[in-house]
């Protein structure tokens, strides 16, 4: 009876994951891959509803799928309806103008790519939404159908970059069956979670937070492949760009730096000014076009500012170990228990390898790991607004690099490692679908 989905697991590794690296694997994995992608964000609409939403309507679809607005779509509609309210700032609480400036491309992607949808027949259309005020707005399904396609990019390009570390982890271990389950492991768990399950039918920028840290986990893989001077530059570009669509992609730049310097790119590390000049600029850009620029969260949620307001009124140590103990509350849970036991079974094997490993060690050999670890944790604790959709992105890429660690490993134990698995696999279901989905 385990014969049928061995055989599919089998199926999907070696050709959907594209091993074999023929154009038609690769086609064929990509087309695997994005029917994986669409089944499970529509399985997703079946899991239960959170009784205690935040903001926004449910969506009800043939009385089976159900769909949470949270409040935060709203903009990103307007927005992609009419870019050039990117001009003028607004404020979230009197929702004139937009409160999104901050991450320009991402409205106007959407509305381009709408620019192409609206050209098929019966989707020209808008639909009209009345919120609790009674004020009616006409939103258009096809710049809805722009984001959506945006988030179903991001989950595609994140999944195969999650391909990628593994091709690398392959000439490091013999054990391919290691390789390929752990794999799957970070597939599902990287599309069936908390963010995904709210965020993905909806126009927002939260799913980013599922990329960076898959992308900063594939940057430290990659360094020892892609090494020249064309990588670093290319990947300066697309920094440079996508902290325009989400200014969270900051958090890559210092594990960028740390792999040029380290592979004697010294003029790749220069091109960080690459990287900073289109966020720096772009403010300006806003008032020479007669616009002004508000950043909304630094005006109404304290975001990062309250590192300033509180050493002014005395209170910047008090306020900090209140932000952390905030922080460290926020964190998913089960996710956490997920880390703890990927740590005891590393523990464990190389206690039964009766390997010793100094601390020293262990430092040189995941320097880059901590330096991204590090510089993820302290982005968001600095910025003082504590939510699991940013907490997330965190724990991502720690669980990523446990994984990625656990699937180059000798088996010592063949028990302890079926036991290990069966478990993490169980644990991730039972978050993706019973976890109460993050605030707006």
């Amino acid at each position: 009876m385990l014969q049928a989905p061995k055989r599919f697991v089998n199926w999907f590794y070696y050709y959907a994951i594209g091993l074999n690296l023929s154009r038609r694997t690769r086609i064929l994995g990509i087309l695997t891959l994005s029917i994986f992608v669409i089944t499970v964000q529509t399985l997703s609409l079946l899991t239960p509803e959170n009784p205690n939403q935040y903001c926004g309507p449910t969506i009800y679809f043939m009385n089976v799928f159900h769909l949470h607005v949270v409040c935060d779509s709203y903009w990103y509609l307007m927005d992609g309806q009419d870019p050039s309210r990117l001009i003028h700032g607004g404020d979230s609480l009197t929702a004139r103008n937009s409160v999104i400036q901050d991450r320009p491309l991402i409205t106007t992607l959407a509305f381009l790519i709408s620019r192409f949808i609206i050209l098929i027949p019966g989707f020209n259309r808008s639909i009209p939404y009345s919120g609790k005020d009674d004020f009616v707005i006409n939103y258009s399904l096809s710049v809805y159908l722009g984001f959506i396609i945006i988030n179903f990019m991001t989950m595609l390009i994140t999944l195969l970059l999650c391909i990628s570390i593994f091709k690398f982890n392959k000439q490091k271990t013999s054990n391919l069956d290691n390789n390929r389950n752990f794999l799957l492991l970070l597939l599902l768990l990287v599309s069936t979670n908390e963010v995904t399950r709210i965020y993905f039918w909806l126009p927002n920028s939260i799913l980013f937070n599922n990329f960076i840290p898959i992308y900063m986990l594939w940057l430290i893989y990659a360094r020892n492949r892609l090494i020249n001077n064309k990588f670093y530059f290319t990947q300066s570009i697309f920094l440079a760009f996508s902290m325009l669509i989400y200014p969270m992609f900051l958090v890559c730049v210092p594990l960028w730096a740390y792999l040029a310097i380290k592979s004697r790119r010294y003029f790749s590390a220069a091109s960080i000014c690459i990287i900073l000049t289109p966020w720096v600029i772009w403010p300006l850009i806003i008032n020479v076009l007669g616009g002004n620029y508000l950043n909304n969260g630094a005006k109404n949620f304290d975001q990062f500012t309250w590192i300033i307001k509180s050493a002014t009124e005395g209170r910047l140590l008090e306020t900090s170990f209140y932000n952390l103990f905030t922080f460290v509350s926020s964190l998913p849970k089960i996710p956490i228990i997920g880390i703890l036991i990927g740590f005891s079974y590393l523990f464990l094997n190389s206690f039964l390898s009766k390997k010793s490993f100094s601390s020293l060690d262990f430092i040189r050999k995941f320097l880059p790991e901590i330096i991204g670890g590090v510089t993820y944790f302290l982005w968001i604790f600095l910025i003082g607004m504590y939510e699991r959709r940013w907490s997330w992105g965190f724990l991502l890429f720690i669980i990523a690099i446990i994984i990625s660690e656990i699937s180059v490993k000798q088996r010592r134990n063949r028990y302890l490692y079926k036991i290990m698995f069966t478990f993490l696999v169980c644990l991730n279901v039972f978050s993706w679908v019973f976890s109460p989905p993050p605030a707006s």
